[in-house]
């Protein structure tokens, strides 16, 4: 029965979780920093901030003032992303 729920090739409920995992990861370091971390190297900028950045100067928002906050569109589309990658993480490594 184990055997069978695990390549029946589904996407269930641990595979949601383990996209959640993904996701959260997405956001806070990118594969390489953690591959970076190891070799006793690391990088201070998050993915999501590096995305929101990139997201802000597409949308020709002042992203280099000082008091420069993302607006939840902003935001949201980030976690959209971070979030799609973590489903695609835990898809492909699923299958």
């Amino acid at each position: 029965l184990l055997e069978a729920s695990l390549s029946d090739g589904d996407f269930g409920p641990g595979d949601a979780v383990g996209a959640v995992l993904w996701g959260t990861s997405f956001w806070f370091a990118s594969p390489l920093q953690m591959l970076l971390l190891f070799l006793g190297n690391y990088d201070n900028e998050r993915p999501s901030d590096r995305l929101m950045r990139t997201f802000g100067s597409v949308a020709q928002l002042p992203i280099d003032a000082i008091d420069y906050v993302a607006p939840a569109w902003v935001r949201g589309a980030t976690a959209s992303v971070c979030a799609a990658f973590g489903g695609v993480a835990a898809f492909s490594l699923g299958a």
